[in-house]
């Protein structure tokens, strides 16, 4: 199976939708014709003009939807980025405050009673310390769960938009840039919330493990290193990724620097795929 198989599009009409692109695909799809369809409203000549020793869009074709979506795109990148620095800076420090403090208590609790035993009272403060920052990470990463789903919402937004402007084939026949269409690059942003949701579940789990008192050191030091590795990896990590080497794929074909690197790109991915089998 592709290891590209999440990000197949939903269909947003009842026709066939094209599908997404893969590395395996040929570098030089061609754009649908639409002069043999007489039903097909005519466009503009500047929004249907193509480039096509590149066949892709040509600068001057590009419309402000394609800039509008480009914007939006960008977004979910930074806030896939911002999740990741959270959970890596943020919650491990909170975390890891937390497991020390306990540990800390846990030692003068073990030590006989007398005036040389130290109070705890000072690793309690930190204790709880520690656990409202790792609440407070908690809530930062469900606002980046809900501007997400407000990006997505944008992005439908977008593409009714963009089909009231420009018609069906805009948004569901003809190549954004190299072979993806507006409906796939909006149907490929689905996946990414649920992920965000799934992995938020079960950060959740992991720090209520860590923030409890009652946990051993060795437990809560394992669910210290779950919420470090799922930071790096899990199905949230790679999705994230496959869906940016996708974007960078799909979005730099017939730019100045694409000519040089996109052999490498398709092959290299090519090579991830066969290698995911």
């Amino acid at each position: 199976m592709s290891r590209l198989a999440s990000l197949q599009p939903r269909g947003k009409a009842s026709g066939s939708s094209p599908s997404p692109s893969s590395p395996s695909s040929s570098s030089s799809p061609k754009p649908r014709s639409t002069s043999s369809n007489p039903s097909t409203p005519k466009q503009s000549n500047a929004n249907t003009a193509y480039d096509r020793s590149q066949r892709t869009p040509s600068r001057q074709a590009e419309t402000s939807h394609h800039r509008f979506l480009k914007l939006l795109l960008d977004e979910v990148k930074k806030l896939c980025s911002t999740w990741e620095d959270i959970m890596l800076v943020d919650g491990l420090k909170a975390g890891k405050g937390c497991v020390d403090q306990a540990t800390e208590m846990d030692n003068i609790l073990l030590a006989p009673l007398g005036s040389e035993r130290p109070s705890i009272a000072e690793h309690l403060e930190m204790f709880y310390e520690s656990q409202r920052a790792m609440d407070g990470v908690l809530r930062k990463l469900d606002r980046l769960i809900i501007k997400l789903s407000a990006l997505i919402d944008q992005a439908d937004k977008l593409f009714f938009e963009a089909h009231r402007t420009m018609g069906w084939q805009f948004v569901l026949e003809q190549p954004m840039w190299f072979s993806w269409t507006f409906e796939t690059f909006v149907d490929s942003l689905s996946p990414l919330l649920s992920n965000h949701h799934t992995q938020l579940a079960h950060l959740r789990v992991l720090s209520n493990q860590i923030t409890d008192p009652q946990t051993s050191f060795e437990n809560a030091k394992l669910a210290l290193e779950q919420w470090r590795d799922l930071a790096k990896g899990g199905s949230r990590w790679q999705s994230v990724r496959d869906w940016e080497e996708l974007m960078d794929l799909e979005m730099s074909f017939g730019t100045e620097d694409s000519d040089d690197d996109m052999d490498d790109r398709v092959k290299s991915s090519a090579s991830k795929k066969k290698k995911g089998r």
